[in-house]
């Protein structure tokens, strides 16, 4: 299925609440509850045109938003719902790293999302931590507030390693290409913070010495986003040493840092 998310238009608001409603409606709260919720569930033109609010659709209809509240570095994620007829695609995914790459480029440092009891796993399953309770519109029922830092965090960051091979005749050309243009073009994609050349050590005659190159991205989505938008070229650009240099690449994801 081919999705495309947009900014909400005001003519969206029907379909908006329509969405609320139903997705609400999934958890297998009574008709009545719901109708007390109908007020909350509500989008009205005037929301759209005043807050952040993001939908995700396919060809033929909307399946999909979220509304994000900015008060100067606190991110509030007002609400985020799919329809139920789209639920295990993806969507809810897609939504909140959008939501969490647009909270980024504004400065916003914590994304704060009073959630549904029901969805608590979703969004810790994003790394968001259970942090209080607050009372909701109906009295003696508690919404879990749960919050994520969108500061770097050493646990959220990835290791992009590129080991190659490189035949003994083409290693110093290959060196200096890599340290003078190759690994600086990698770094210019502003999608990592550092990069370690090192020399792997081995007593195997393998035709020339291996060598590995490793870069910090932040975090998932600046990995992925470096995928898309810079690695075709640049490894478009690493075929000019064709079977002279035999590459492959791995992830690592960073778990913890210890310290002497």
């Amino acid at each position: 299925m081919t999705t495309t998310i947009r900014r909400a238009q005001p003519e969206d608001h029907t379909v908006l609440s329509t969405i609320a409603y139903t997705s609400k409606g999934h958890w297998g709260y009574s008709q009545h509850l719901l109708e007390e919720w109908k007020p909350e569930l509500t989008v009205t033109a005037d929301d759209i045109s005043c807050h952040q609010i993001f939908l995700i659709e396919n060809e033929t209809d909307v399946l999909g938003y979220y509304v994000l509240k900015i008060d100067g570095e606190l991110g509030l994620l007002d609400a985020l719902f799919v329809h139920p007829n789209a639920i295990g695609e993806g969507l809810g995914k897609r939504l909140l790293e959008h939501c969490t790459a647009l909270a980024k480029v504004q400065n916003v440092k914590i994304i704060r999302v009073e959630s549904d009891p029901n969805a608590v796993l979703f969004y810790q399953s994003y790394g968001f931590l259970l942090k209080d309770k607050k009372e909701s519109s109906i009295a003696k029922r508690y919404l879990p507030v749960l919050e994520k830092s969108l500061q770097f965090q050493l646990s959220d960051a990835y290791i992009y390693n590129v080991t190659v091979l490189v035949a003994y005749d083409t290693i110093n050309d290959w060196f200096n290409w890599m340290v003078q243009e190759h690994i600086p073009a990698v770094l210019a994609t502003q999608k990592f913070s550092t990069a370690v050349f090192t020399e792997v050590l081995s007593d195997k005659e393998e035709g020339g010495k291996t060598f590995s190159i490793q870069y910090m991205a932040k975090d998932r989505e600046t990995l992925d986003l470096y995928y898309e938008k810079d690695a075709p070229i640049l490894r478009e650009q690493s075929q000019r040493w064709g079977e002279k240099c035999l590459s492959f690449r791995t992830e690592l994801k960073v778990i913890h840092e210890f310290e002497a």
